[in-house]
């Protein structure tokens, strides 16, 4: 049988136990803390990635004025527009951008790691407790069902 996407809890064949690891990938918190983690970790690599490429910025203003004016037209009006921009690109001559790229490449690796080893955690306790709850339940029943044959004997040893 071959398991996509690391479910191994399939080879149980337990629709139940199928339901509960969806519901644990979903709703478990140190897995969602992880995968926030995770998408950090990859926001910084791109972050780091883009230190590769110029920088642009621009910035711009308006300012209008009213004047008084000693023409017969009347009052005279004024606009300054003023529009700059900013080139800056770092040079990478001793691989300061390059590693810290790196580090943080490695560092996303990590987090992805953390994250998986989170997920199969919960999949594992999850799976555990649901299997010892099985195991339970089977006991309560043979527990139920003796003492229903008891209570038969009883009846039939105190007819006898």
């Amino acid at each position: 049988m071959k398991l996509s996407g690391g479910a191994w809890w399939k080879i149980f064949n337990d629709p139940r136990l199928d339901a509960l690891e969806e519901q644990v990938n979903i709703s478990n918190q140190n897995i969602a803390q992880a995968q926030a983690q995770y998408a950090q970790a990859l926001a910084l690599v791109q972050s780091a990635r883009s230190s590769f490429f110029p920088t642009l910025s621009t910035t711009d203003s308006y300012t209008r004025s009213h004047g008084a004016s000693n023409t017969k037209k009347g009052k005279s009006a004024v606009s300054n527009i003023l529009l700059s921009a900013d080139v800056s690109w770092e040079l990478d001559l001793w691989g300061k951008i390059r590693r810290t790229m790196e580090s943080n490449r490695a560092k996303a690796q990590a987090s992805k790691a953390d994250l998986e080893n989170a997920r199969l955690s919960a999949q594992a306790q999850l799976a555990q407790d649901y299997f010892q709850l099985c195991s339970l339940d089977s006991q309560k029943k043979i527990l139920d069902d003796t003492q229903i044959i008891y209570q038969k004997f009883l009846e039939l040893t105190k007819k006898g």
